[in-house]
């Protein structure tokens, strides 16, 4: 067997634990920068699985202090196996975990993204908002909206039902996705934002807390 460049050690070890759930970067097309949050750096972008395959994804680029740790890594890596497994139609599926840099395994570390399937960019707290902003016509039907609730209960049921349950801890109208199409009246929601790195807010439980609150402020600025 061929010596291996020591430069790609990292990246080999890297692939090695991570195994299937392996995204290259290289892969990927970056389309637009959709926000950046306290955790990461959020991207839409086109997964090129093949010569004549691709699929829209968001790509979640964590901040270095998020996988700062092998102790971060495990944890995260042991819920984004979960959440790779979880297959449910109104649930975004995540697809993989990445890296931007392997100099080193602390540069491993620090230049993690996940990836996972874009649903759209319209998610309920929008289309509320435009419809509050629309008196003159409804924009959705009291059916819709109630078939919506309900696939989101759906969702949040399934995750429950996990061995152990999946607990989402930020359920909102922000994280409740509507997937993008002519006839808004088909659309079928989906719960996204799940979060493989949960790790972080287990150590600090009052990240979550601050970070819904910073969510809320800007809200009641808009």
């Amino acid at each position: 067997m061929e010596a291996q460049p020591s430069s790609l050690l990292p990246l080999i070890a890297f692939q090695h634990h991570v195994g299937s759930l392996f995204i290259p970067p290289e892969e990927i097309d970056f389309v637009c920068e959709l926000g950046v949050g306290d955790l990461a750096v959020v991207e839409h972008g086109r997964w090129r699985r093949g010569a004549s395959s691709t699929l829209p994804v968001v790509v979640k680029g964590y901040k270095p202090f998020v996988v700062g740790s092998p102790q971060d890594f495990r944890e995260l890596l042991l819920e984004a196996s979960k959440l790779h497994r979880l297959r449910h139609p109104n649930i975004t599926h995540f697809l993989g975990l990445g890296c931007f840099s392997h100099g080193s395994l602390a540069e491993v570390r620090e230049s993690m993204f996940m990836v996972e399937a874009y649903v759209g960019t319209r998610n309920l707290r929008k289309l509320m908002g435009e419809q509050m902003r629309c008196r003159l016509k409804n924009l959705y039907s009291m059916k819709a909206a109630l078939r919506w609730a309900a696939e989101a209960a759906s969702a949040l049921a399934a995750l429950h039902e996990q061995q152990p349950p999946y607990i989402h801890g930020d359920v909102k109208a922000d994280n409740v996705f509507l997937t993008d199409g002519a006839n808004l009246e088909r659309a079928v929601a989906k719960l996204g934002d799940l979060k493989p790195h949960r790790h972080v807010y287990d150590r600090e439980p009052s990240m979550l807390s601050q970070h819904q609150a910073h969510v809320a402020a800007k809200q009641q600025q808009q």
